[in-house]
């Protein structure tokens, strides 16, 4: 299923997935420099996300599934409204990361 999903909606290669919590959507970057996000029951994309001028690395839902985070190779990180699919707010720069991950976007402290 997936592979089809990804098939008909990414023309670059798929380099990071994430489900949301309630397991409904599916969020999938791509080298082709876009986030799609999917409604798993109907198998269908829901929005295409642009604004990135490099790849897609990395992806990571909020615990309420509120929000969506991706990041870029270029060290760029956005926030997208998955009820919309528009940004939310700015990207925020990160320089010296390099191909880091945005890890866990939950806003839990580590203990």
């Amino acid at each position: 299923m997936l592979n089809s999903l990804f098939t008909a909606g990414h023309k670059e290669a798929v380099l990071s997935v994430a489900f949301s919590s309630d397991g409904r959507q599916l969020a999938s970057g791509s080298s082709g420099t876009t986030v799609r996000l999917w409604d798993l029951n109907t198998q269908t994309p829901l929005f295409k996300c642009k604004g990135y001028k490099n790849w897609v690395l990395c992806i990571a839902w909020s615990a309420d599934g509120k929000h969506l985070i991706s990041g870029s190779k270029a060290g760029e990180l956005q926030c997208w409204d998955p009820l919309t699919g528009k940004p939310s707010g700015n990207p925020l720069i990160i320089t010296g990361l390099y191909n880091q991950s945005v890890g866990n976007f939950a806003g839990e402290a580590n203990s």
